[in-house]
C-alpha cells in the first residue's frame, strides 16, 4: 500500500511540473521569464521521474543488490520532493518574478 500511495504522491507531483505549472493563457505572449520558469518547471518534472524510475528499480533484485550498500531510496525521494519544492517557489514568484513592465507589454490590447 505504501509503494502505490508514495508512487501516486510523485507522479502527481510530476503531472504537477510538466503540465500544470506550465500553462499559459492562450490570450497572452508568454514572457522571457515565463518561458524560463517553464524550463525550471521541465527540469524539475523530468527530475521527479527519474527519481521514480530509479526507486522503482530498486525493486529488481540485481539493481537493489548492487545499491544495498548505499541504500539510495531516501536519497531519490528527498531529490524528488527537492524538485517538486523548487518548482512550487517558482510558480509562487519566489524565483524568476515576472517583470511589471514586461508583463504589460505581453497583454493584448483590447478588441474594438
Amino acid at each position: 500500500m505504501h509503494l502505490v500511495s508514495s508512487a501516486l504522491l510523485f507522479l502527481t507531483l510530476a503531472y504537477f511540473c510538466l503540465f500544470l505549472f506550465r500553462k499559459t493563457s492562450a490570450l497572452r505572449t508568454p514572457t522571457r521569464h515565463k518561458l524560463m520558469r517553464n524550463t525550471v518547471y521541465t527540469i524539475c518534472g523530468w527530475t521527479i521521474i527519474g527519481s521514480i524510475v530509479v526507486m522503482t528499480s530498486l525493486n529488481i533484485p540485481a539493481v537493489s543488490h548492487f545499491l544495498a550498500p548505499i541504500n539510495p531510496l531516501f536519497d531519490f525521494e528527498s531529490l524528488a520532493l527537492f524538485a517538486f519544492g523548487m518548482a512550487w517557489l517558482t510558480k509562487g514568484n519566489g524565483f524568476l518574478p515576472d517583470d511589471p513592465h514586461e508583463v504589460g507589454a505581453a497583454t493584448p490590447p483590447p478588441a474594438a
